[in-house]
């Protein structure tokens, strides 16, 4: 039998960026460009994010498909998720602070029994002077009842017991 002779012969258009599916060179497509860059973005095999795709997909095929999809428009604008998680965070975080804020003001205002003071007022704390000054008095009570010889023979006599 004789060898037929190929009649391909090699075309510069496969080799150019046309948008034809197969052919070398060219653009990638959504699935291989999403896949490359997840796999670049978190530094593992391509096998592995195909793998955990298919996963997801035999769980839950909407699911597998939103989620490639919000991975999609991840890899096409990089650091525009990066930024708005980041607004996103520091707005909570301002908003826990205000928060916690309101909640110490509102703490320190019920604790003056809801009379009305001056801003001096409220800066001195006479409350809270008159609760430490009865603490250091207490204190020095003990401290002094502790140093004494009374206390001593109570204690040796506990001790016998």
């Amino acid at each position: 039998m004789k060898a037929r002779k190929s009649r391909h012969t090699h075309h510069h258009y496969h080799y150019s960026f046309t948008p034809r599916s197969g052919c070398k060179g060219g653009p990638p497509g959504m699935i291989k460009r999403t896949i490359r860059g997840l796999a670049d973005k978190f530094d593992v095999p391509k096998g592995l994010i195909i793998f955990c795709f298919v996963i997801l997909f035999l769980m839950s095929v909407p699911m597998a498909i939103i989620i490639f999809l919000a991975c999609n428009y991840w890899v096409k604008n990089p650091g525009k998720v990066e930024n708005s998680i980041d607004e996103f965070v520091e707005k909570t975080r301002r908003t826990f602070d205000n928060m916690s804020e309101a909640a110490e003001f509102r703490g320190a205002q019920t604790a003056t029994s809801g009379a009305s003071h001056s801003m001096d007022d409220d800066l001195e704390f006479p409350h809270l002077k008159k609760q430490f000054e009865d603490l250091e008095r207490r204190t020095a009570d003990m401290e002094e009842h502790v140093a004494s010889d009374e206390y001593q023979l109570n204690k040796d006599i506990n001790d016998i017991k």
